[in-house]
């Protein structure tokens, strides 16, 4: 069996990898997670993944990585579109700032943030720069969940499911 993960570990989010990847386009090394660590109705840790869900992982991840350029091109607009239905309105004319950061600061003089002026999908993603969590499941699914500077509180996550955005939602809400 390849040991292409390294030791396999546990904490309360389920079982991880020794292995950390550098993620391009977000500049950072990330843990990577393997499986789900719980079911839907239960706090008991499941097994650990199995020596055959884990040569999946192995090829889902290495399949992932050699197709990062068109994944994140994806992801960008997908993102971008979430931005437009559910934040522009709010974030395209000046707003109060509810949860102050690194890209987003109150305006000491008249209380409100002018208008972000996102208008593209590039432009959009330096809001949504670090990966908070990096899962494989079964099925050639991937799920990142990144700390997005217009919803700090929530987040936003991504499901991927053969390299294609299925689903975003809120960290934890795409599983």
């Amino acid at each position: 069996m390849s040991n292409y993960f390294g030791k396999i570990n546990s904490d309360i989010s389920g079982y991880f990898s020794e292995l950390k990847i550098m993620l391009p386009y977000f500049d950072e090394e990330i843990e990577v997670y393997l499986g789900k660590g719980y079911d839907d109705y239960s706090t008991d840790l499941l097994p650990p993944p199995t020596c055959q869900q884990l040569a999946e992982y192995e090829q889902a991840l290495k399949v992932f990585l050699d197709n990062i350029d068109t994944i994140i091109v994806d992801i960008k607009q997908a993102a971008f579109e979430n931005y437009l239905k559910y934040f522009a309105e709010y974030y395209e004319e000046p707003f109060h700032v509810l949860s102050e950061n690194n890209l987003v600061k109150s305006d000491q003089t008249s209380g409100l943030h002018p208008p972000l002026n996102i208008d593209s999908a590039e432009k959009h993603f330096e809001y949504m720069k670090n990966v908070i969590g990096f899962m494989v499941l079964d099925k050639n699914t991937i799920i990142i969940s990144i700390s997005y500077a217009l919803d700090e509180e929530h987040g936003i996550e991504f499901k991927l499911i053969d390299n294609k955005v299925a689903q975003i939602d809120a960290i934890a809400g795409t599983y």
